[in-house]
């Protein structure tokens, strides 16, 4: 099985830290921790299998490509597969809005 490589966009890597940081005040340090721990793993199955995730309702206007979502607790990983490597976009609570055309 060939394997992707993961890359996180800057913007995503701001709204991951600003999760942790929300989580560690709201909740506790170790939630923070734990749900890091998770969404590693989480982009580390997406290295081995990123076709199995679905379509994100916003492809439908996103025009680079398909843009899927996968589901971590209650955020929502937007990211694109570009030949063998998966490009994650945004990691957005999923309260928020869903992305709009840009």
């Amino acid at each position: 099985m060939s394997r992707y490589r993961v890359v996180i966009a800057t913007g995503a890597q701001t709204e991951i830290a600003e999760a942790v940081a929300y989580i560690a005040e709201h909740g506790s340090p170790a939630a923070a921790q734990r749900w890091l721990d998770e969404l590693e793993a989480l982009l580390a199955g997406m290295a081995a299998m990123p076709e199995r995730f679905e379509t994100a309702p916003e492809s439908a206007y996103f025009t680079q490509g398909t843009l899927r979502r996968a589901l971590h607790h209650s955020y929502r990983v937007l990211f694109t597969i570009d030949a063998q490597t998966v490009r994650v976009l945004h990691v957005r609570h999923g309260m928020r809005d869903e992305l709009t055309k840009p």
